[in-house]
């Protein structure tokens, strides 16, 4: 019968949606992502994360697949299913486990009254968008309640280049332009570095989460 290895290429080959491997993957991102290694890559890049969780699913699928058909593999082929598991996870604890050295942006902003909806808004659809950036971990909104005038966004980057490569985007320029006149005194900026979470997963979205 159809052994587990041969189900498990089959079925991966069908989705067009990622590439066969993880090197491939890269490489199809290198055209505009700021990662200079496949190992960093591998660490902070969302495209990997969602290659390995499909790529776990297909080998969880193709297990079941194989007992429900009755199939058998041989010696051999169940090597391989067991060598190929052992890499996924592998991969999988480098993720969890790899030290996330990060670049926390806090900008301080006061609005003129009658203006913070306004600004809200515009503030609200630009982490939209900057929440799917490559180079960003997170991007997040804060209004102060004691004084509804003053925001605070708190932009967490995954390397040095992150912060101009968002700044080149068509969303910040028409953040930038929409609240320039809202501005009650320029807006500041403190640069921090990360001590606590100090993985990628304390920081970071993921994938599928639900941001509202």
């Amino acid at each position: 019968g159809e052994c587990i290895t041969a189900s498990l290429s089959f079925g991966w080959k069908q989705r067009k949606e990622l590439p066969y491997n993880l090197t491939d993957c890269y490489q199809q991102s290198r055209s505009n992502t700021p990662y200079t290694s496949l190992s960093e890559f591998v660490t902070h890049s969302k495209m990997a994360s969602l290659f390995l969780a499909r790529t776990s699913l297909m080998w969880q699928r193709s297990v079941s697949s194989a007992i429900l058909r009755g199939s058998t593999c041989t010696t051999q082929n169940q090597l391989r299913f067991k060598i190929g598991r052992e890499h996924l996870r592998t991969h999988t604890k480098a993720m969890s486990t790899e030290a996330a050295k990060y670049l926390c942006v806090h900008v301080f902003v006061t609005v003129k009254p009658g203006t913070e909806a306004a600004f809200k808004e515009a503030s609200l659809k630009n982490a939209r968008n900057s929440s799917q950036e490559v180079g960003v971990a997170r991007f997040d909104v804060l209004q102060e309640k004691d004084d509804p005038c003053k925001f605070v966004l708190v932009e967490v980057y995954k390397n040095d280049g992150a912060p101009a490569a968002h700044k080149e985007t068509e969303h910040y320029k028409e953040w930038r332009e929409t609240v320039a006149d809202m501005m009650a005194v320029p807006r500041s900026a403190i640069k921090f570095d990360n001590l606590f979470p100090t993985t990628p997963q304390g920081w970071d979205y993921g994938e599928d989460t639900a941001l509202e």
